[in-house]
């Protein structure tokens, strides 16, 4: 073969390769692979029936097959999924409080919810009657661990917590008595007596609303995929339009629109 053959032949490999490679560059955000982790905190994520259920585990369940996603939803401890979203890529998280001090530490796509927060006792408690944060120092207060509620309670002088790894736990710790308070969201503490058997107008009651109001959002890990965050915001906001987010959120029958 002469020479100009052999470039011939040299530059029409090249653009073989070229376009061979040009598919792969161009993969959708879909080829990324996702982990996607919730928290046992009913009524927006939890187990039951042994498959990931809960008001946010439904929009995300509906995001993801939006989005052809075959990523799997694990439930687990909130300081497992906290800890994997700060350490590692492509990690999503839900439903996470989006607050000034976590602002760099992930990217954002929400709100999906919102609500308040309690200090909770049992209606029986007549004794617990407070009229400011100070006065609940020295009172056993369930939390869960790495929460934000732990965090903001700490922030402001409160040191007598008893931190578990759900929301569930500490109702239940509340029913045995072995914690006097329950810090928790209005939507989730009701939520939660509920599904243990108990009716929350007969045996809870708000002792104190801190100054935390929190929207929950899908949390991104840094580092994670661009693209495939910008096709969650667009899936997200196409759910919203769709009326089918209104759907989920009506389906169990609490929380406002963020």
């Amino acid at each position: 073969m002469s020479s100009d053959g052999r470039r011939g032949a040299g530059r029409w490999w090249l653009l073989c390769g070229c376009l061979l490679l040009t598919p792969l560059l161009a993969l959708p955000a879909a080829a990324v692979q996702l982990r996607v982790f919730g928290s046992e905190h009913p009524p927006y994520s939890y187990m039951a029936e042994g498959r990931p259920t809960g008001l946010c585990s439904d929009i995300v369940a509906s995001l993801l097959s939006r989005l052809q996603l075959d990523t799997p939803i694990t439930i687990a401890p909130w300081s497992r999924g906290y800890r994997t979203a700060l350490e590692e890529p492509n990690v999503l998280l839900f439903t996470v409080a989006r607050t000034p001090e976590r602002e760099e530490l992930f990217h954002w796509v929400g709100p999906l919810v919102s609500g308040e927060t309690h200090l909770y006792a049992l209606k029986e408690r007549d004794d617990l009657v407070l009229d400011s944060l100070a006065a609940a120092e020295g009172r056993k207060i369930g939390v869960v661990r790495d929460d934000i509620r732990a965090h903001f309670l700490r922030r402001n002088g409160i040191t007598s917590l008893d931190e578990a790894t759900g929301s569930e736990i500490n109702a239940r710790k509340l029913l045995m008595g072995w914690i006097e308070l329950w810090a928790e969201e209005e939507n989730a503490a009701p939520f939660v007596f509920k599904k243990l058997g108990h009716d929350p107008a007969q045996k809870l009651k708000k002792v104190y609303t801190l100054d935390l109001r929190l929207d929950g959002y899908l949390a991104f890990s840094r580092g994670s995929d661009s693209e495939l965050v910008d096709r969650f915001r667009a899936a997200l906001e196409e759910l919203k339009n769709s009326g089918e987010y209104h759907r989920i959120l009506a389906s169990y029958d609490t929380l406002p629109d963020p």
